[in-house]
């Protein structure tokens, strides 16, 4: 019996101390605030929203989306100091902004952010096909061999039609127009 009293002891107090290590590592902070569009002046649903510390910006210490309505509300549990927010979404140009957290201040406000539209643009598309190599109907197959077979004056181009269990096949020569 001694031995079980000790044991519900030892177990009592070992998960008290771990409960309040794990509570004492970082304050948590409140970041909030709303993204618009500059066009339709409407909440920009959906954008990326990535938090850093400021010294180290490639390196995110929260990843999270807008809501439908543009808004969003994070929760932070770091330590107090200099914090960079980006805010990303297709077709906008990216939205950078420095923040301080203080344990003074649980929550901060970045307010309204304004979203512009992107000045990207293509210097091209190339669109690229190719016409199939075979196509099969019910009781047709037809087979394009477009490539010239030999270097020279005379192009081949030869076109296989198979129809039920006969093979025809026609080699139409064309001469080059040098």
């Amino acid at each position: 019996m001694k031995h079980r009293l000790l044991l519900l002891i030892l177990f009592v107090f070992a998960t008290s101390v771990a409960g309040w290590a794990q509570k004492s590592t970082a304050p948590s902070y409140t970041v909030k605030g709303v993204l618009i569009d500059s066009l339709t002046q409407e909440g920009e649903p959906y954008a990326t929203i990535k938090i850093a510390k400021k010294n180290a910006p490639d390196k995110a210490v929260k990843m999270a989306v807008t809501g439908a309505n543009g808004k969003f509300q994070e929760k932070l549990n770091v330590a107090a100091g200099n914090y960079i927010i980006t805010i990303s979404s297709i077709g906008k140009a990216p939205i950078v902004k420095e923040f301080t957290l203080k344990p003074s201040v649980k929550e901060v406000d970045l307010g309204t952010m304004i979203s512009s539209e992107a000045n990207n643009v293509l210097k091209g598309v190339e669109v690229v096909a190719q016409k199939p190599l075979v196509k099969v109907d019910v009781d047709l197959s037809l087979i394009h061999i477009s490539e010239p077979t030999r270097l020279g004056m005379i192009s081949y181009a030869v076109f296989c039609l198979k129809k039920k269990k006969d093979l025809v096949c026609r080699l139409l020569l064309a001469k080059n127009n040098v």
